[in-house]
């Protein structure tokens, strides 16, 4: 179930990426590390 909720958090990420490059490169940043500390909250 994490996989899927994580993809579809990921995929307008790439959708911005064919918009606009640097404004994806902003979305990565503020996204993946929110993600990551979602997971590790999940997980301890």
């Amino acid at each position: 179930m994490l996989k899927i909720r994580q993809q579809a958090t990921l995929l307008p990420t790439t959708t911005i990426e064919k918009k606009g490059q640097r404004q994806a490169k902003v979305v990565k940043k503020i996204t993946f590390p929110r993600i990551v500390s979602e997971e590790s909250s999940i997980l301890s």
